[in-house]
Formats: structure tokens, C-alpha cells, sequence
């Protein structure tokens, strides 16, 4: 029992940074290993509530250093071991940097959107893909043009179901945001 009231304060402090750990993975979430990484996150949270003697909660800790690493090499963001405060803190601050920088690009973006002008160009409906999250969904069709470019536009649920692979018409957008679709009567 002793062992046990000993190991709380690091099994805490394991799930502080199993905890932070995730919180990256959600802001790099568009990153090309996060599917991998949350994988791994999942498995880890897994393990722990499997852990029944010490040599469990080694190999969960050396699992989670190894996370650890993973995160800090994909992202850049030093995770701290496990019961590190002063490294958390700076854990947040590197959070809160990475946040606002994605805030700052997607600022950007709509600045963009915004100063160009509307466009009307003939286009053909070469794909479409929903994405899912947090029981979201977000629609995206790709348009191709005659001169072989091609466009991916986020729709609403409406507009995505109204148009089928192989329609071609009159696409008006600006820049990257969709406005309408005209199609084709053949």
C-alpha cells in the first residue's frame, strides 16, 4: 500500500503530461504523423488503467517519454518528463505561441479571401470529401478549370449534396472561397 501512496504523485503527474501531450496533438492536428501520434496517446491512456505493479508503470513511463519525443520531434514543442512543473509552464507557453501563430495564418487567409476579386471560370467537379471532427462535418469538393489548375473550396452540407463528380458549369468564388456553382445542362 505504501508503494502504491508513493507512485500517486507520479502517476499525477504522468497524467498532467499525458494530458498536455493531447492538447499538442489536437493544435497540430493537420501535421502528417498526428494519426499516429494519437494512436500511440490512445494507447498509452489504454495501458493505464492496466498498470498492477511497478514494472507496469516503468515500461507506461518510458512510453510516454517516448510519446514525448515523438511530439517534441514533430512539432518542435519540448515536452516536459513526467513531474517537470517548471516544464510544463513552458509547455503552455509553447502551446499558446503555436496557437496563436495558426490564428495569425488563418488571419492571413481570410485577408486574402477578402481583398480578391470574384471570379467566374469554367470548372468541372473532379472530387469530393467530407472531414470529420468533434461531430463536425466539413464539406470540400475540388473543382479542375480548362487550363488544368485546380481548387478545392469548402462547401455548406447543401451546396456539397447538390453537385456530383463530372458536373461541369460556371464556378464563381473568390480565391479559395465558393460562392456558387451554374451547372451545365447538356
Amino acid at each position: 500500500m505504501k508503494k502504491v501512496m508513493l507512485l500517486l504523485p507520479l502517476i499525477g503527474g504522468l497524467m498532467v503530461t499525458l494530458v498536455m501531450i493531447f492538447v499538442v496533438i489536437r493544435v497540430i492536428k493537420s501535421m502528417r504523423r498526428s494519426n499516429q501520434i494519437t494512436d500511440s496517446m490512445n494507447d498509452l491512456l489504454q495501458q493505464g488503467g492496466k498498470i498492477g505493479n511497478m514494472e507496469g508503470f516503468a515500461d507506461l513511463g518510458r512510453r510516454a517519454d517516448n510519446l514525448s519525443a515523438n511530439v517534441s520531434d514533430l512539432t518542435g514543442i519540448e515536452i516536459p518528463k513526467v513531474g517537470d512543473f517548471a516544464g510544463a509552464m513552458k509547455l503552455q507557453d509553447q502551446i499558446m505561441d503555436k496557437v496563436e501563430e495558426a490564428l495569425e495564418k488563418e488571419k492571413e487567409i481570410q485577408r486574402k479571401i477578402n481583398e480578391s476579386p470574384v471570379e467566374h471560370e469554367h470548372a468541372k467537379v473532379i472530387g469530393k470529401r467530407a472531414s470529420y471532427h468533434n461531430n463536425l462535418t466539413s464539406y470540400y469538393t475540388t473543382f479542375e478549370f480548362d487550363d488544368g489548375q485546380r481548387m478545392e473550396c469548402r462547401l455548406s452540407g447543401q451546396q456539397y449534396g447538390l453537385l456530383v463528380e463530372g458536373d461541369r458549369g460556371m464556378l464563381e468564388h473568390q480565391y479559395i472561397r465558393f460562392i456558387s456553382f451554374e451547372r451545365e445542362h447538356s
